[in-house]
């Protein structure tokens, strides 16, 4: 599955080099807001109601879209 999602560069880097990436919540501008922490506590809380588990070191979701208006070709391709 291709899935979108708006990052730094730093993060396709890592993508490339260890084959994962995990949001860090401390390196999060919009994890500080109370409005998009209850945002994302919701999402958590639904996310395990449907027994979508995450991986043993996430700590919160990856914001990601399967589709995106304008997103039809990647900006970086290795």
């Amino acid at each position: 599955m291709i899935i979108w999602t708006i990052q730094p560069y730093s993060v396709y880097q890592q993508l490339k080099s260890k084959g994962q990436f995990y949001c860090d919540p401390e390196k999060s501008e919009n994890l500080k807001e109370n409005n998009f922490q209850v945002a994302y506590n919701w999402m958590i809380k639904q996310m395990k109601r449907r027994k979508i588990l995450p991986p043993k070191d996430a700590k919160v979701p990856l914001w990601a879209w399967y589709r995106r208006e304008n997103m039809y070709v990647p900006i970086f391709v290795g």
